[in-house]
């Protein structure tokens, strides 16, 4: 008998109290559970959410789950016109769960093992703003506390989530008169983004003589002026592209990618980047180098009138 804490502590997960038999009669939502446990929250709630969608559908235990009912899934999907990056993006968790459960001894056979992730087009470069319109989002923003938002998230590469968690103990003086911001990002894991000298200063100045505990973004419509909720941030960003005549819906990504983006244009090394967005794979951090390249092979052809 193998107990299900002795194997999940393999993989440095820390599940305590959980002491059953892989092979007797575990429900799919204590394996989900398991699966789920010491993911970050964001995580969890979109990964809950997607296995949902797909148990739905294939009205199936886990168990009985054939390759052929995901492929009718993802075809499913594409059918109710969902995004190609979205179907891409529900074959994580689906290949995740299987390769867990087999893992675990709940399933015989991983099918998640041969389950490949859809390729799709790059949309990044639609994601990202020119410097005159970010510019423009900030300078009309009539709301101090919006437009710092604006420029840290811009300046910083944060994501939404990481910004409405940001604590004023996490803003820290540096030797040269800055400050950085200790983000608790994806993966649980915390990287140091430093902000430019000029915006360091707006941010101390912002903080007036609120104590260590305070959010750094509060909202005025919860009590106690909790923290700013990442949906909240969007409406915010939105609001501010709408009054920038930007025709394009604006999310906070738009900021992270655009930050990208032009740091690498100006020169910025290309690991540098990696660490202040806190990509795990500097693959990720290298999509931006092909979405506005600088020179092309067409300049090099004649060309006829």
């Amino acid at each position: 008998m193998e107990k299900i804490s002795q194997v999940v502590s393999n993989k440095q997960t820390t599940i305590t109290n959980a002491s059953i038999n892989c092979n007797s009669q575990i429900t799919d939502d204590q394996l989900i559970k398991y699966w789920l446990h010491n993911k970050a929250l964001r995580t969890q709630e979109c990964y809950r959410s997607m296995i949902k969608n797909f148990f739905n559908y294939v009205n199936k235990p886990l168990k009985a789950v054939t390759l052929e009912d995901i492929h009718n899934f993802l075809r499913y999907l594409k059918e109710c016109r969902y995004k190609p990056i979205s179907i891409a993006d529900y074959t994580i968790p689906i290949k995740s769960l299987f390769t867990y459960a087999h893992q675990l001894g709940a399933v015989k056979c991983n099918i998640g093992a041969v389950l490949k992730k859809p390729k799709f087009k790059n949309q990044i470069a639609e994601r990202i703003l020119l410097p005159e319109e970010i510019h423009r989002m900030i300078f009309l923003e009539p709301i101090l506390r919006n437009k710092l938002i604006l420029k840290v998230l811009y300046a910083g590469g944060l994501r939404a989530t990481e910004l409405s968690r940001l604590k004023w103990r996490d803003v820290q003086e540096t030797s040269d008169g800055c400050v950085q911001l200790a983000v608790f990002g994806k993966g649980d894991k915390t990287r140091y983004v430093k902000l430019p000298p000029n915006l360091s200063s707006q941010l101390r100045s912002f903080r007036g003589n609120l104590k260590e505990d305070s959010a750094v973004f509060r909202s005025k419509a919860r009590t106690n002026g909790r923290h700013l909720y990442r949906q909240s941030i969007g409406e915010i960003v939105r609001a501010a592209g709408q009054r920038a005549g930007i025709e394009k819906k604006v999310s906070p990504h738009f900021l992270r990618h655009s930050h990208a983006s032009h740091a690498l244009e100006k020169g910025a090394p290309i690991n540098l980047v990696q660490e202040t967005l806190g990509h795990a794979s500097i693959k990720t951090t290298e999509l931006y180098l092909h979405v506005q390249p600088g020179e092309s092979s067409g300049n090099y052809l004649r060309m006829f009138n």
